[in-house]
């Protein structure tokens, strides 16, 4: 009985959601890296790998409901604007 009340725990119901935005954090990046890596060259394409931490935080936002910080906004902001600079230099 005491692994069933575990099992209905906030903790392990929040351990699962976490772990399905883990798949589904990872699942995306590796497809978006895959998909980068075939459409220009190895150089620029590392430099994409720097969205991964943007692709983390969004789905926090979407999947677990985080809140989005204007701080994280301008992180992504930034991330994303150095990638844009080192593909297009």
């Amino acid at each position: 009985r005491a692994s069933s009340a575990r099992a209905k725990s906030p903790a392990c119901a929040l351990k699962r959601r976490t772990g399905a935005v883990r798949r589904i954090a990872s699942s995306f990046a590796f497809f978006l890296w895959a998909y980068i890596l075939a459409n220009m060259e190895a150089g620029k394409a590392s430099i994409s790998i720097l969205g991964v931490p943007v692709v983390g935080v969004l789905s926090g936002v979407i999947f677990l409901g985080e809140p989005l910080t204007l701080t994280m906004v301008f992180g992504i902001s930034m991330v994303l604007a150095g990638i844009f600079l080192v593909q297009h230099s």
